[in-house]
């Protein structure tokens, strides 16, 4: 029987990798596709610093207005200033 912590471990890992593969195929899709809001709510939950957010917005452009109380959430979430200035 394992123990609970272990099966903690390997549930945190597996949603590590899962994260980790969302991120990659973000980093990957073609720079045609804008990002979403949910694209950045995921980045910015995955750990991905804000400059690295900051490329790719820059490079894809985003799909929604920005207003204040979605600058709130992303602050919230871990964004910088220059993010959301982005």
């Amino acid at each position: 029987m394992r123990s609970s912590h272990g099966i903690v471990r390997q549930i945190t890992l597996g949603l590590t990798l899962l994260v980790a593969m969302g991120l990659a195929g973000l980093a990957t899709a073609k720079a045609a596709n804008p990002l979403s809001q949910d694209d950045i709510s995921l980045l910015l939950l995955g750990g991905s610093p804000s400059q690295k957010i900051i490329a790719l917005v820059e490079q894809r452009g985003i799909s929604f207005p920005m207003n204040p109380d979605l600058a709130k959430k992303y602050h919230d979430q871990g964004a910088s200033d220059d993010l959301i200035d982005a």
